[in-house]
């Protein structure tokens, strides 16, 4: 099919008839449809698993509030704009009692990994293709190149199928020798609020702030190695070796743009493997994954407008070309790509202090989050037992809550995708 596909467009290369990028789209859509089939009744996956388990109302005593007593996803009018939504993300209230000891979660954040790698493939090859096009216009594209394109799309359809995704990274031509490379941006923005009742000075409150922080980063990277590496043992398809992964991470502060403490890299001569800037990490380094860290979700806010990422973070965790982003928000970083800010208040647990001109509650009544997840908004740390009445009161009197709340426990871990019908919580 796919050498009758090239004798058909070869003439029109020639004569410049058709575009570049018309002609790599037509390739892609006849070779791609082989695949189609090969993906259906396949033997349930841990994936296929999760995305069954569809989130609730409360009324079901479930970790979801649905304003308006409707339980189904929010439709778009016709004529609506449709709304920015995360690629693929977790959002939880805690790292320790949600997403490290969840299994479910990790084959969820896997899923996310072995999809944005292989779209990052997928890309690479595309360009080849165009730029093998270009080189010899009147041959066509590159056959070869054609057939990886190919290849790449048959594993891309399978990722949440399939019941061993780490055997879909098999980039073609790969060098063996060549690691498997995660980019991880990791921003601990919100740890490093100064909180005015201390008592130590606020170099010692940053001091102690940082070693935190990177101490949760290096557990974070023991997670995704335990997570790449798959299950261990001479008959598994989907032990990839740890000697084999390149886990590239790096500590960025939304408050002053900077980049601190990289790690990884070591199988790269190249000494500007590394970005230089925040800004720079989010973007022109295509981070496959950005965890948001919990603290003082005001002075996280704060310091994401300050420094104008409001558009960067949008486009880098919704976008679906090139490499999209995995993002987990834990705590503030969930209630960040929420809708509405103000749930932060509701504990009295951060002190909105920190941020000039913004220091009392009231200020922060219908301040409006990143909203990327069709528009509900999130309230970590929830405690039945504790907060079951104000959760409850708090939506009566918030028209910003009039879509969705969320409330999350402390296991819970809140999952959503563009693979996904509706989100889903696992536990």
């Amino acid at each position: 099919m796919a050498k009758c596909l090239l004798s058909r467009v070869i003439l029109g290369h020639c004569f410049l008839s058709i575009s570049l990028d018309a002609f790599v789209l037509t390739a892609r859509k006849n070779l791609r449809r082989r695949h189609y089939h090969n993906v259906v009744g396949k033997t349930t996956s841990p994936f296929d698993l999760v995305s069954r388990s569809i989130i609730s109302s409360i009324s079901s005593q479930n970790s979801v509030v649905d304003g308006d007593g409707d339980a189904n996803q929010q439709q778009q009018q016709p004529g609506e704009a449709a709304s920015l939504r995360l690629s693929c993300g977790l959002l939880i209230s805690s790292f320790n009692d949600g997403l490290k000891p969840n299994k479910q979660a990790h084959d969820f954040l896997l899923g996310g990994l072995v999809q944005s790698l292989l779209l990052e493939y997928q890309h690479q090859t595309e360009q080849d293709v165009a730029e093998s096009a270009v080189q010899s216009p009147c041959c066509g594209p590159n056959a070869q190149h054609l057939e990886d394109l190919d290849k790449i799309d048959g594993l891309v359809s399978q990722v949440w199928t399939h019941e061993q995704p780490l055997s879909l990274l098999q980039q073609p031509h790969e060098n063996e020798n060549d690691p498997k490379i995660i980019r991880f941006v990791y921003i601990p923005t919100a740890m490093y609020a100064l909180r005015p009742e201390s008592r130590n000075t606020p170099g010692k409150q940053r001091q102690r702030a940082r070693s935190d922080g990177k101490k949760r980063r290096n557990e974070i990277v023991k997670l995704l190695e335990t997570i790449m590496v798959g299950p261990r043992g001479e008959d598994s398809l989907s032990s990839i070796p740890l000697s084999s992964w390149d886990i590239q991470a790096v500590t960025v502060d939304l408050d002053d743009d900077s980049v601190k403490q990289p790690q990884g890299g070591d199988h790269n001569d190249n000494v500007d493997v590394f970005p230089t800037s925040g800004k720079q990490a989010l973007t022109e380094w295509n981070p496959h994954f950005v965890y948001v860290e919990g603290g003082n979700t005001f002075w996280l806010h704060h310091c994401m407008q300050k420094g104008d990422y409001q558009d960067i973070l949008k486009e880098t965790l919704c976008s679906t070309t090139s490499t999209p982003t995995v993002y987990c928000g834990s705590s503030a970083g969930a209630i960040l790509v929420g809708a509405c800010m103000e749930t932060a208040c509701w504990k009295g647990w951060d002190n909105p202090q920190v941020v000039p001109g913004m220091e009392s509650y009231q200020d922060w009544k219908g301040v409006a989050g990143l909203n990327l997840v069709d528009g509900r908004t999130f309230f970590p740390h929830m405690e039945e037992d504790k907060w079951t009445n104000l959760v409850q009161e708090k939506r009566v009197q918030l028209p910003c809550l009039g879509e969705k709340l969320v409330y999350l426990n402390e296991d819970d871990v809140f999952c959503l995708g563009k693979h996904l019908r509706e989100p889903v919580v696992v536990s």
